[in-house]
């Protein structure tokens, strides 16, 4: 229930609070300007859209805003069906093993063994234990040609060490091909060494209900004041 903050009485707020209001009247009779002060200070504020900045409504009813987010759904559904007909097409699921690449935090996380040779690992077998189909809606959140991507959306679990698991990029050789090197070394992105029996790809990955609410929630943090 309601407490007012004026009185500390139930049922209503300051803003429609008798009390105050009482004592507002009886400071306008020898203060004016302070009456008027307290009688505005709660006064409701229009409302402005925080896309577009005009007053009136916000951006659930700003028609440009909602159709920034009709594209931005178009956008991801396209994006999504191209992911899933890469998946099927290559058995990229659960079950999938990959040849990934060890970097410093793969070290670090990993401690597997150095080569007979004492030199450092360049790389362990890890089998797909998850993906994260959520993280899967923007073209950042695949590897470019080089190999690179934001995000990590598969978790594999190392054969050599079964209690270890860790998240690598989606290999990036299923979008592109042949990966262009840099001079510096290999690219850090997985290969695959054996498909899985199938994708399994997650049945709601299309349902465009919540895609919208992923499309929208990315177009209110992206171009809106309302993060």
């Amino acid at each position: 229930m309601r407490h007012c903050r004026w009185c500390y009485e139930s049922g209503h707020n300051q803003r429609t609070c008798p009390k105050k209001k009482d004592y507002i009247e009886r400071v306008r009779e020898s203060n004016p300007r302070r009456a008027e002060i307290m009688d505005s200070a709660y006064k409701t504020r229009r409302k402005s859209c925080g896309y577009c900045g005009e007053v009136g409504h916000t951006i659930r009813k700003c028609d440009a805003f909602m159709e920034l987010v009709g594209s931005k759904l178009t956008e991801i559904i396209d994006f999504r069906k191209m992911i899933s007909r890469v998946f099927e097409a290559s058995g990229f699921g659960p079950g999938a093993l990959l040849t990934c690449p060890i970097g410093y935090h793969e070290e670090r996380r990993l401690k597997l063994p150095p080569n007979t040779d004492g030199t450092s690992r360049e790389s362990f077998i890890g089998m797909i234990e998850y993906i994260n189909y959520e993280e899967l809606y923007h073209r950042r959140s695949v590897p470019d040609e080089y190999g690179y991507a934001s995000e990590r959306p598969v978790r594999v679990i190392c054969l050599e060490n079964p209690n270890k698991r860790i998240y690598v990029d989606v290999p990036a050789e299923l979008f592109h091909g042949v990966i262009k090197r840099r001079s510096w070394g290999e690219p850090p992105s997985p290969t695959i060494m054996a498909s899985a029996s199938a994708a399994d790809i997650p049945t709601d990955f299309l349902d465009e209900k919540l895609v919208r609410k992923r499309a929208y929630t990315l177009c209110k943090q992206t171009y809106t004041k309302n993060k």
